[in-house]
Order: C-alpha cells, then sequence, then structure tokens
C-alpha cells in the first residue's frame, strides 16, 4: 500500500504544476502583464521574471525534493553509485532520444533546452 505521505507529496507537487500550467496559458491569451506573462522566448538565458510563471524551472526543486522524501521513507537506492547509474542512464537514454527522435521532426525550439529540462529530471 503506496505511503500517505508519498501520496500527499504527489498530489500537492502535481497540483504546484497543473496550476502553473494553466495559469501561463490563462495569463499570455488575456494578454495580463507582460512582464509575468510575456509571449516572447528568453532563450536559453530567460529575461525578467517571466519565467517563473512556467513549469519547466520545476524539474530541480521537486527532483530534490522527491529525492530527500523518498530518502526520509527509506526508499533511497542501495548505494550512491547504483543513483548515480541510474541517473547517467536517463541522460544517455534523453540524449539518445534527442539526437535520433526529436531532431528529425525539426521542430523550431532550442534544443538546448530539452537537454537541460531532461537533464533536471535525471538528477
Amino acid at each position: 500500500m503506496p505511503d500517505s505521505r508519498m501520496t500527499k507529496l504527489i498530489l500537492v507537487t502535481g497540483l504546484i504544476s497543473l496550476g502553473i500550467t494553466v495559469l501561463r496559458p490563462i495569463g499570455e491569451l488575456n494578454h495580463l502583464s507582460p512582464v509575468w506573462f510575456s509571449t516572447e522566448t528568453g532563450g536559453i538565458q530567460p529575461r525578467g521574471v517571466g519565467w517563473i510563471v512556467g513549469i519547466t524551472w520545476l524539474a530541480a526543486p521537486l527532483g530534490i525534493l522527491f529525492a530527500y522524501r523518498l530518502k526520509t521513507l527509506g526508499l533511497e537506492p542501495s548505494s550512491p553509485l547504483k543513483a548515480f547509474t541510474v541517473a547517467l542512464g536517463g541522460v544517455v537514454l534523453m540524449l539518445m532520444l534527442e539526437y535520433g527522435l526529436v531532431r528529425r521532426l525539426q521542430i523550431n525550439f532550442p534544443q538546448i533546452l530539452i537537454f537541460i529540462r531532461q537533464l533536471g529530471h535525471s538528477l
């Protein structure tokens, strides 16, 4: 049976992500403050504070939070080497998918942002 603390963590972080995901297009479509809801991309280096109302940055802090909670629940990997190996495997898989699939789709999107996001998920 799942631990209720982990279920609560998943629900809370899921609601945070969902809230920001819904808030962003609402702000952009209703032309709310361009400081927070600019439709211009800042490239690799975001400008201003508009990036805060977006989900890309959530990967790193939520990943750290999940890792901490798993450790406190006694669900940590059996060794640091195993944790590193799994994370490295995730990065390798992501790179294989990016170079094997995403580039063939010819999406007009900064490729480095895909890498940064996936790297955050792997950590």
